[in-house]
């Protein structure tokens, strides 16, 4: 296929980062189910690149690159930063079938056309030189430092098989693969908790297990979608409030809730003991312990890089820390409480 004129938006003084010959191309996706691939541009003109950079993004229909290639680049967490010719990222906020196939196409052309500018061959995940998703890259790189499995979960919800993700990068894609047998992805934006024992969620549809809902029972998710499965089964894929993945659930063993009680300013009160690592001024680390029963207010939720935080105040100690569901209670929901 004829692919669209590379866009491009390329930021300034990005570091050079290993050396050549650079001989792998890495297959990402973003991790944002609501960005569009201009959001995503634009957030590379300003990020800390420290937490990661990449050199392509596509979506909408579009390329943009935002890095120069034949660098390297900080995008699979490892030493394999520094054998990276091009990094390419895919949205996560296609709505329809249609969208995610015009898209895929796009995806898959470029990272072969990269491919064949570095003069490495279109074999997906088969060792050092190629075509290396961040995935393959987390489980075989020399110093790892990263746990992202990247574009694999996204690629299943449209019915991409780890399989025909290689087919297509190595042979070009041909034909889309049929409607998968867990339907087409649709979007859900609600709030569940988990409220069956003896149950699982599940990695993907070949019914690997994620998690036992004994671990995880009255703890609360975000719903970000569903797949309305041939079994005649309901499946809600689970986000925590971090947006880290949960996996997949039959809904008969969720029940709708109103809110998450982090997202809400107020007073809290502690429902067991507990330590919190906590970072204060968003930079040094600390351990905080906490009492069953101790109170403290719930000033704002902010993003601290990839991760949601909330801001916290305890006698005017103001820390930002992990979101806790199932540790803390909304007492009162408030703007303002002194706390003795």
């Amino acid at each position: 296929m004829a692919l669209p004129k590379i866009e491009r938006q390329i930021r300034a003084g990005l570091p050079l980062v290993g050396y050549p010959p650079y001989g792998q191309v890495h297959p990402h996706s973003t991790g944002n189910r609501s960005s569009t691939v201009q959001n995503e541009a634009d957030y590379m003109g300003h990020k800390d690149i420290n937490g990661g950079f990449y050199t392509h993004v596509v979506g909408n229909g579009r390329i943009i690159q935002v890095a120069e290639v034949n660098r390297g680049a900080y995008d699979v967490g490892g030493d394999w930063n520094m054998r990276g010719y091009a990094s390419v990222e895919i949205i996560e906020s296609h709505q329809t079938r249609a969208e995610f196939e015009r898209d895929y196409k796009i995806y898959v052309e470029l990272i072969r056309k990269l491919a064949d500018e570095a003069g490495i061959p279109k074999k997906l995940d088969q060792g050092e030189i190629g075509i290396n998703t961040h995935d393959y890259c987390r489980m075989h790189q020399p110093n790892n430092g990263t746990d992202h499995v990247d574009p694999y979960p996204y690629l299943r919800k449209w019915g991409v098989s780890k399989e025909q993700f290689k087919k297509d990068i190595e042979k070009g894609v041909a034909t889309m693969p049929p409607k998968p047998a867990q339907g087409d992805w649709i979007k859900e934006n609600k709030r569940v908790e988990i409220t069956t024992k003896n149950q699982n969620t599940y990695l993907g549809f070949d019914w690997r297990i994620c998690h036992k809902t004994n671990s995880i029972i009255g703890k609360q998710y975000v719903v970000t979608g569903k797949y309305n499965h041939q079994n005649g089964e309901t499946y809600y894929s689970l986000y925590d409030i971090e947006g880290s993945w949960h996996g997949y659930i039959n809904k008969k063993f969720v029940k709708e809730i109103k809110a998450i009680y982090q997202t809400i300013p107020g007073l809290y009160e502690a429902l067991k003991d507990d330590t919190f690592y906590i970072d204060q001024n968003l930079k040094k680390k600390s351990a905080w312990k906490i009492k069953r029963g101790q109170t403290f207010h719930l000033e704002d939720i902010v993003k601290v890089s990839k991760y949601t935080r909330a801001k916290v105040r305890l006698n005017n100690d103001i820390r930002y820390c992990t979101m806790r569901d199932d540790y803390w209670k909304l007492k009162y929901k408030t703007k303002v409480v002194k706390i003795k």
